[in-house]
């Protein structure tokens, strides 16, 4: 989060965090699908039933054109 806004790691696009409309970036125009998640102690838990998490991969240096750190898959 930058301000009121989501930055992607991978691609430095902004999105507007109250809409998920993507305002700056390669998707620019895009809006982001809503998800259900749930914070608890600071830690974010994905609720949502229509997704799955699959794995995290490594923090720090690593290939951004590469897929994102974090993998879900769903509908």
């Amino acid at each position: 989060m930058r301000g009121d806004e989501l930055v992607c790691e991978k691609h430095g696009a902004t999105f507007e965090s109250d809409s998920g409309y993507c305002n700056y970036g390669p998707c620019e125009g895009a809006v982001l699908d809503e998800i259900a998640v749930r914070v608890e102690d600071g830690a974010v838990y994905l609720t949502d039933d229509r997704y799955e998490f699959e794995n995290r991969g490594p923090s720090g240096d690593h290939d951004r054109s590469s897929r994102g750190r974090i993998g879900f898959s769903g509908q």
